[in-house]
């Protein structure tokens, strides 16, 4: 204590070091009680293998400056203030950590403060890192560049050499040294004597504690086992006492005395209870659990380790009841069983040490024990939807905690998370009777299902990792290939699997590669409602892409009226024809100069038009792929196309700011419709073709006479662009959409404004009529749906669940229900896209990865298309899709949105 109250001018760091049992932890316990007491103790900081948080440096910086922000006045906003400016300041290194977390703030405080603080780290051996403890003392050696306040650092540990190494080569003058060991034999059994005295009062003999004192051998991890032996049942007291006073010799070195007192205290438990006939599988038993609490790779819970080994918690406690003196046992069989000190471990593991055979872990045995438990747990409970999650695109993020930890309880979670840790840890080849293949090739996809869930998928590449190598060196071919492939598919698909779990299942699974041994072992996995998957590429090798596509970004998708061909536009400047079942190629069509932006078919779907930024409009026909002819005229990019309802008058309107009118049997111009003053957006023919309307970048909309080409009127209001129209099923109304976030309706018989739809925050994207024209929907790039009664122009309701922008709006044939259906037909579809999903009654259901994100995309009945940047074109045949009846989820309630939008 006296260093913690010394100046500035004093080592920043105190180093006590001793060998194991000789009571550091103990010392830096009372050392942080002192100073707390003395309003000194500024943080602490106890290292622990057994503990997941505590056994490396993961944490360390960050739990000492939120300690010191807590003691030290002032402290607290300055380094707020520095993780408000570095929200990942907690994934830096330790040493930028230390700089802007405690360095910085403690330098920037307003007034020194005089008195000195300390931080207590203990055990810094059992962090397991090496590196992680050079890079500690490396960050603690900077306490002396605080000059805000005397920051001192109080660390024990073992002697390791990597410890010894760093103090001794680099921070010679900046700590101060405490050997434990090299302390007088005399002052070490002096505090023993008063520990043993403190503990068992007036119960033993001057000479009994006397041979106490020379049995703990120096240490007091011996004294403090010893004590909880007798401690441990006050009927047996005498009896332990004299098992302890004639076990083993005085001469015997401290390491061998304390071995002594660990195989008294086993063979006392069992010995005490059991027949000698009863022993050989009394024993048995005994390291199998003996062996389970010494080896997880976490401290697990009675409750888990009775479910983790089949043993029910009456037959664990026979054998572990009477070991308190060596294990934690709590009387909650919801906290860990962990060993009292990690001498115990070392001395089961130890053949020199634990020369007893029948007391003895045999550590690979052990392991391999676990890993088969492990597996067995596994096997019996992982299934699809463990959750019962009742659409696959749901996160699982949304998934209750309570949810996943009744659906995967501790023993499944840790078997789950540390099978590979047993498996690394056996010794030998990974075992030839096929369990670690056959559980692969059954639970692989129900496995990251779990990690999903549990928020641990990293750690199932790092597990696969090491199976892959494994497996590797073992030679194991058919296993490699296997947890090749298996590496492969959860690294692709990773971030998939974080965010939704089911999606392992679809997604996943039909854009890995056809030949993916994954793949092809769970195909009957795909869920039924993919009728037709995509096509994808057949290996692995990032190079390579889909056998046939464009070369370039796909701009347009449009599906023919009966939805048996699909066609494509592309920077590459072709068409390309699919079969939307198959997704073979029905040929390319080559002719346009440069990027096609627009595609529609004729009404009979006979005839294919493409607009293109070559100014030109090119007719095909879909069936042969033959060209029927070329349109030109435009001074500049065609943007849009409309066919009139009979399909004999084909527009075309440009950003030269004109309107083109042609015969698509004569490729004929019939007219040049002039009059914006800039580039036409969009096109819509009236329901009885009288009437052809354009929308504008001028902000206005223009009517014309498609048979004579005369304007017939110039629709004024709008503030901005104009990009969407639509008309009324009767034809006597017109409504345009705008940036500049309103709709406006037009009496196309006076040309008179009808009334402005107003209250969208973001530019009006599409627009629909309900059959009975009562109703109006309006869907901009907020992420809403508005509907609105025409009769007065007031809003009905506002719909807000969308994830992304609605692209197209369709109401049913009754009028009764709306859906943002995508479809480029414009009929009713409850499949749909959302940014990076394909959706159905707007519940995410298929994620699509970044390499096939669509650029485009069209959708006609059970058909989704779409384009990526890459100038590929997937299709995929989708069916009608229920939720599971046994889903545990408010279906209608809760997690489910209403397909069926809005009544009217």
């Amino acid at each position: 204590m006296e260093w913690c109250r010394s100046s500035a001018d004093s080592p920043c760091i105190y180093w006590l070091c001793a060998m194991a049992g000789m009571g550091k932890s103990t010392i830096a316990r009372t050392v942080s009680m002192a100073c707390d007491n003395e309003k000194r103790l500024g943080a602490s900081f106890f290292f622990c293998k057994d503990d997941e948080n505590l056994k490396n440096a993961q944490n360390f910086v960050t739990t000492i400056a939120f300690q010191l922000a807590e003691h030290i006045h002032g402290l607290k906003p300055l380094v707020g203030e520095a993780i408000k400016n570095q929200p990942d300041i907690s994934e830096k290194t330790l040493e930028i950590q230390w700089k802007h977390l405690i360095s910085d703030p403690l330098n920037s405080l307003d007034k020194p403060i005089l008195e000195g603080f300390v931080v207590i780290i203990d055990a810094l051996d059992e962090c397991e890192n090496n590196d992680d403890i050079q890079l500690i003392l490396r960050v603690l050696a900077r306490a002396n560049e605080i000059h805000a306040t005397h920051l001192k650092v109080f660390v024990t540990s073992r002697p390791e050499t990597p410890i010894r190494k760093i103090f001794g080569y680099t921070m010679m003058k900046m700590h101060q040294l405490q050997i434990l060991h090299h302390v007088p034999r005399e002052t070490i059994d002096h505090n023993i004597r008063l520990y043993f005295q403190d503990q068992l009062k007036d119960d033993v003999t001057p000479e009994n504690l006397d041979r106490l004192v020379e049995k703990a051998g120096g240490l007091f991890i011996s004294a403090a086992t010893a004590c909880l032996f007798l401690k441990g049942a006050p009927a047996m007291k005498e009896k332990r006492l004299n098992l302890l006073l004639t076990n083993g010799t005085s001469s015997q070195n401290p390491e061998k005395v304390l071995d002594s007192i660990y195989t008294s205290i086993l063979l006392s438990a069992i010995k005490d209870k059991y027949d000698e006939d009863e022993y050989e599988e009394v024993f048995k038993r005994y390291k199998r659990i003996v062996g389970a609490i010494i080896l997880v790779s976490i401290p697990i819970p009675m409750d888990t380790l009775s479910r983790l080994l089949r043993l029910s918690k009456e037959a664990i406690n026979d054998i572990i009841g009477d070991l308190h003196s060596v294990l934690d046992i709590p009387a909650d069989n919801s906290y860990p069983i962990r060993t009292l000190h990690l001498s115990f471990r070392d001395f089961l593991l130890s053949g020199s040490r634990c020369q007893n055979t029948n007391l003895r872990i045999d550590e690979l045995q052990g392991h391999r024990n676990l890993l088969s438990e492990c597996l067995k747990c596994m096997s019996d409970k992982l299934r699809e939807n463990m959750c019962d999650i009742p659409y696959p695109g749901i996160s699982s993020c949304n998934v209750k905690k309570e949810i996943i930890e009744k659906a995967l309880p501790p023993d499944l979670q840790y078997a789950c998370r540390y099978w590979i840790y047993h498996l690394q840890r056996s010794g030998n080849e990974v075992s030839n009777d096929g369990n670690i293949e056959k559980f692969l090739q059954t639970h692989f996809l129900h496995w990251l299902e779990a990690l999903s869930l549990m928020g641990m998928v990293l750690e199932g590449i790092d597990a696969i990792r090491a199976l892959e190598s494994k497996v590797s060196s073992d030679g194991n071919e058919r296993l490699y290939e296997l947890s090749h492939d298996a590496r492969r598919f959860i690294t692709k698909h990773r971030k998939t699997i974080e965010d939704a779990p089911l999606q392992i299942y679809s997604s996943a699974l039909i854009f890995s590669p056809t030949s993916s041994i994954i793949r092809q072992q769970f195909t009957k996995k795909i869920p039924m409602w993919i009728k037709t998957p995509p096509l994808v590429r057949e290996n692995w090798d990032p190079l390579l892409q889909t056998r046939e596509g464009h070369s370039d970004s796909v701009e347009t998708l449009a599906f023919s009226p009966d939805g048996e061909t699909l066609a494509s536009g592309s920077s590459d400047n072709t068409v390309r024809l699919w079969d939307p079942v198959t997704g073979a190629s029905r040929g390319t069509l080559e002719g346009h100069s440069d990027t096609v932006f627009t595609l529609e078919f004729s009404p009979n779907g006979k005839t294919l038009a493409s607009g293109s930024w070559d100014k030109t409009v090119r007719l095909w026909d879909p069936a042969t792929g033959a060209l029927h002819g070329t349109l030109e005229g435009h001074s500049d990019t065609v943007k849009t196309l409309a066919f009139s309802p009979d399909g004999n008058t084909l527009a075309s309107g440009s950003w030269d700011k004109t309107v083109r009118l042609w015969d698509p049997a004569t490729r004929a111009s019939r007219g040049t419709l002039e009059g914006h003053s800039s580039g036409v957006n969009t096109l819509a023919f009236s329901p009885d073709g009288k009437i052809l309307a354009s929308g504008s970048w001028d902000k206005t909309v223009r009517l014309w006479d498609p048979a004579t080409g005369a304007l017939r009127g110039t629709l004024e209001g709008h503030s901005g662009s104009v990009f969407t129209l639509a008309f009324s099923p009767n034809g006597k109304i017109l409504a345009s959409g705008s940036w500049d976030n309103t709709v406006r309706l037009w009496d196309l018989a006076t040309g008179a404004s009808c009334g402005t739809l107003e209250g969208h925050s973001s530019r009006v994207n599409t627009l629909a009529f309900s059959p009975d024209e009562n109703a109006h929907a309006s869907g901009p790039w907020d992420k809403t749906v508005r509907l609105w009664d025409l009769a007065s122009g007031a809003l009905r309701g506002t719909l807000e669940d969308h994830s992304d922008w609605i692209k197209t709006l369709a109401f049913s044939s009754d009028g009764k229900f709306l859906a943002d259906c995508q479809s480029s037909n414009g009929q009713l579809n409850p499949w749909g896209t959302s940014g990076s999903w394909i959706t159905h009654e707007q519940h995410n259901m298929l994620f699509l990865p970044v390499d096939v994100r669509p650029r485009c995309y069209s959708i006609f009945s059970a058909f989704v298309a779409w384009g990526d940047a890459f100038g590929r074109v997937y299709t995929m045949e989708l069916s009608s899709y229920q939720p599971p009846s046994n889903s545990i989820y408010p279906v209608n309630a809760g997690i489910r949105k209403a397909y069926e939008r809005f009544h009217l």
